[in-house]
């Protein structure tokens, strides 16, 4: 059974982003014959973290856990598009796939910042505007 930390169940803006989450877990996991402890273990850990950090950075790291667990964190910096090496800036699109931002036309994100994300699991050198951004493409779908 999934904790809910009462210190959040009344802030709407919190509860709005956690039940946005585990709307992405149902979509993902709904046609599932056996669903591993990992997921439930993962949305554990979430929901302890959720009051006492951003959560949306909260996400985007238990979502590099879930694309690592899963064999689909590219961690290369290779375009996805064009599959020339990415240089700079970084651009992601669906399921984190890296590409340039002049294929994408898409907001970059620091490269080094995201390189600690996916080496720690940790957004502490991405900005909230890159966190923002990262929220949107997570949305897109697991």
């Amino acid at each position: 059974m999934i904790h809910i930390g009462y210190k959040w169940i009344n802030n709407h803006k919190k509860l709005h982003l956690w039940q946005s989450f585990l709307g992405l877990f149902y979509k993902h996991l709904k046609d599932a014959h056996e669903i591993d402890d990992f997921y439930f273990n993962l949305l554990e850990e979430a929901s302890q973290s959720w009051d006492k950090q951003s959560s949306k950075r909260v996400a985007v790291e238990s979502y590099i856990k879930l694309l690592e667990y899963e064999g689909r964190l590219h961690t290369e910096m290779e375009c996805f598009l064009c599959h020339h090496k990415i240089e700079g800036d970084i651009s992601l699109i669906r399921a984190y796939l890296p590409t340039h931002k002049e294929c994408t036309h898409t907001l970059p994100i620091n490269q080094n910042g995201l390189k600690e994300l996916y080496k720690n699991k940790s957004s502490l050198f991405l900005s909230n505007k890159e966190i923002d951004r990262l929220w949107h493409i997570l949305l897109e779908g697991l």
